[in-house]
């Protein structure tokens, strides 16, 4: 993760959680409990962070150990559990099937 990223975090209460899986860089924590997820993407070369509500850090170990991200995860929105695995934004995401559907490449 990049250094000034984890420390504008860090300046926010958040603690590295020593944490890091597929497109998912870190996984912080603040006193509340709430996490913050940096994941990079590769394609536009770039981090995003995620405040995924509703999620513990023993839920992001059970998918690292094996478990399908979608049974893990279930109530999360499909383009963040894609931004875990690919590390793209919604946005990101939405761009890319767009220019996959421009190009006759996906209908």
């Amino acid at each position: 993760m990049d250094a000034d990223l984890k420390l504008e975090l860090e300046a926010h209460g958040y603690i590295d959680c020593e944490f890091s899986y597929k497109a998912v860089q870190a996984v912080l924590m603040d006193e509340d409990g709430e996490l913050a997820v940096v994941c990079f993407d590769p394609i536009n070369s770039k981090y995003n962070v995620a405040m995924i509500e509703g999620t513990t850090l023993s839920q992001f170990k059970e998918w690292r150990d094996g478990a399908l991200i979608q049974n893990v995860f279930p109530d999360m929105e499909m383009s963040d559990r894609e931004c875990l695995i690919l590390g793209m934004n919604r946005e990101d995401q939405e761009a890319m099937y767009e220019t996959f559907i421009d190009e006759g490449v996906a209908q």
